[in-house]
């Protein structure tokens, strides 16, 4: 076209310049088409001016004059076309780059913003409309921002405008933000300040984002932290994390309790530098690179000596952690102070053993009884025995009542001469309070009942009027503290020394000059038997509780004979007992009260079957029948208004009762004047209608 052109231009005159259409149109030519359609517009023109304008005309008959004019052309378009290439680059780079920031600016939603300050003219990016909520036809102004800032934070970013835009600082803020559309946002402001060539402020180049995903990533990261540190904190014992080479890097309160310092001071610090103790922490330390070693959990016992320099046994659990790529970069445990749980298993482990002990030296004691005990029949030689254990059951259900700590004099005294009064005045006891060792309560226990029978027998305990004092005190003879008891009878049968004592003061005089090294002195005076027991405290005697010392009598309902007694003949009464030989003994000492055995019954089971089939009037019931309860009996007879006692090994056997089954209990081994006492105050309140 540019050449049909051009020849038309002839007409005009040989004078015009043959190149001047051309350059026009490969700058064309190159701007829209590229390099490609340049070049070849440029080799077209070259073609059309030889052949038509450069004398001589016609193909390939260039004059030396036209030869330098068709090189200089084609130099020129080609710098043309260079230059127009570069510059058709350049213009499709920026249209790139600026869909490329107006992508980003959407995506981040991100808005530019340009300030001339000299001017005071302000141009938003139409991303900014978008972020700020505000309609394209709104006109630029920094007060429309403002204005649309929360109130609590508008005086901030007005002074952090006015600081960027003096130029005394840079302006870098996040701020709370009200859209028109109801919507508050947290938006963040950030701006470069460019001065003119005399240094003043010309321009504030700014861009503002939408901070709310990035302040709620923050407000999660916090909230997790809290929960995080609040768990690692309520964790038992001491929980700490640790790196390779055992410094702590994080650790709870129990941490800082076991360390004895706070976590600004261990933090960073290995075992060995915070610890008081060397070898323990060093011990620590070698568990831990064990674990990081193997790269495997692992529970391990420790010890510790803690700050006050106790030692102390922990159970840790210490388990490796790892980074992304699965190296371990240290380790995370928990320690928990074991040292009760290891004294308890001490303490358990000497009871077992003592309990083992214990019984074993009970049943020889036993044995002992039933080979020493001489009676000329059967009857009387059940009945000597029965009391001897009965008095070895007392002590020992008086010593379990108090945790095997020992057992007060006072007690051990009223316990023991309390099924043989026969009214509130005939016995008097007193004396300091005295915790007695085990041991040594046994032994006195064994030496009261044998003065007790002998004195039911014989003496001051078997009339009416006779008197009984039993007093005790602590003394001290040549440096040495020790225990003195004295027994008096008086108002009795006159006394006659026995020819041949019997196995009881030989039992007498061995629990005490044998067992607890002590004497004993017995008086046969007419009037009545004194006895004066001595001996020493230490190893005999717990404590000394002489602030709260006792003074008092046995008591009254214990005794046999006491007011509301009622006849027992000819009552049915119901045997609930798991162990064999003990139901056999319950069975025999309720027929000689002349009752009626119903049983007896070994389970649950067989005494409801025997409550409905036989119908009781009295009922005795062992607490707890091979680990099951005895309730729905009692509940049963309960129902059907039969008045029940309770006989029980428990030393405490109120924990084992339902408040609402409570009755009267004796303890085994089985006292038949306290088993027929129960019994008949029982069938009182079965007469009066009193359960």
């Amino acid at each position: 076209m540019a050449v049909v052109l051009r020849r038309s231009l002839d007409v005009l005159g040989e004078g015009i310049v043959p190149f001047a259409l051309f350059y026009p149109v490969v700058l064309a030519c190159t701007l829209v088409g590229g390099l490609g359609p340049g070049l070849l517009s440029l080799a077209i023109s070259a073609v059309a001016v030889t052949l038509f304008w450069l004398e001589p005309t016609g193909p390939l008959s260039l004059s030396p004059t036209g030869l330098v004019n068709m090189i200089l052309f084609a130099l020129s378009n080609g710098a043309l076309i260079a230059v127009a290439h570069l510059l058709r680059t350049s213009y499709r780079n920026l249209r790139q780059s600026e869909a490329r920031l107006s992508l980003s600016q959407e995506v981040g939603k991100i808005g530019i913003w340009d300030l001339d300050l000299k001017t005071g003219g302000l141009w938003w990016s139409p991303s900014f409309y978008q972020l700020a909520g505000f309609d394209r036809d709104e006109t630029p102004s920094v007060k429309a921002v403002l204005d649309r800032i929360h109130p609590d934070d508008r005086p901030r970013a007005i002074a952090a405008f006015e600081a960027a835009r003096d130029g005394r600082d840079r302006l870098d803020l996040e701020f709370r933000y009200n859209r028109d559309d109801g919507a508050t946002v947290w938006m963040a402001g950030r701006a470069e300040l460019f001065r003119d060539a005399k240094g003043r402020p010309a321009r504030l180049l700014g861009i503002n984002f939408d901070a709310t995903p990035m302040r709620t990533i923050e407000s999660e990261r916090d909230r997790a932290d809290t929960l995080l540190r609040t768990l690692f904190d309520s964790l038992p014992g001491a929980a700490y994390v640790k790196d390779t080479e055992g410094r702590i890097l994080l650790g709870n309160r129990g941490m800082a309790e076991a360390v004895g310092c706070p976590p600004e001071e261990f933090i960073g610090r290995t075992d060995v530098e915070i610890m008081g103790n060397e070898e323990s922490a060093r011990a620590i330390m070698a568990h831990d690179r064990m674990v990081l070693d193997e790269g495997v959990s692992r529970q391990l016992e420790e010890d510790l000596v803690l700050p006050d320099g106790r030692m102390s046994h922990w159970l840790s659990v210490k388990t490796p952690f790892r980074d992304a790529d699965g190296q371990v970069k240290g380790i995370v445990g928990i320690s928990l102070d074991m040292t009760e749980r290891h004294r308890a298993e001490r303490r358990l482990r000497f009871l077992a053993d003592e309990v083992d002990h214990r019984a074993k030296n009970l049943l020889g004691v036993v044995q002992s009884i039933v080979r020493l005990t001489r009676v000329e029949d059967v009857t009387g030689f059940k009945a000597v025995l029965a009391g001897r254990i009965q008095a070895l059951g007392r002590a020992h259900s008086l010593l379990a009542s108090n945790r095997w700590d020992g057992v007060e004099i006072s007690a051990l005294v009223r316990e023991e001469l309390a099924p043989f009064g026969r009214g509130t005045e005939q016995i008097r006891i007193a004396g300091p309070s005295l915790l007695i060792a085990p041991n040594a309560s046994q032994a006195l226990a064994m030496v009261l009942h044998e003065l007790a029978i002998n004195a039911a027998r014989y003496g001051a305990l078997s009339v009416e009027g006779g008197q009984l004092s039993v007093v005790w005190r602590l003394t001290d003879r040549d440096g040495e503290a020790r225990l003195e008891l004295g027994w008096q009878e008086a108002c009795g049968p006159a006394v006659v020394m026995p020819a041949n004592p019997g196995f009881g003061f030989t039992a007498v005089r061995g629990a005490i000059e044998h067992q607890l090294g002590g004497q004993v002195a017995i008086e046969w005076a007419p009037e009545g038997v004194r006895c004066r027991i001595t001996f020493p405290a230490a190893g005999n005697v717990v404590e000394d509780r002489s602030g709260r010392a006792p003074a008092g009598r046995a008591r009254e309902e214990d005794r046999p004979g006491a007011p509301g007694e009622t006849d027992l003949a000819g009552l049915r009464v119901l045997v609930l007992e798991d162990e064999a030989l003990i139901a056999l003994t319950l069975r025999d000492l309720v027929e000689d009260l002349g009752c009626i055995v119903v049983g007896p019954a070994h389970s649950v089971e067989a005494g409801m079957a025997l409550i409905r089939e036989q119908a009781p009037d009295l009922a005795i019931l062992d607490i707890n029948l091979a680990s099951r309860s005895n309730a729905p009996v009692a509940r049963a007879l309960q129902a059907l208004d039969v008045p029940f006692v309770y006989c029980t090994g428990y030393a405490e056997p109120e924990g084992q009762i339902a408040p609402d089954l409570a009755a009267e209990t004796i303890t085994k081994p089985v006292d038949p004047h306290l088993l027929a006492a129960a019994l008949k105050r029982a069938a009182g309140r079965r007469v009066a209608g009193v359960r």
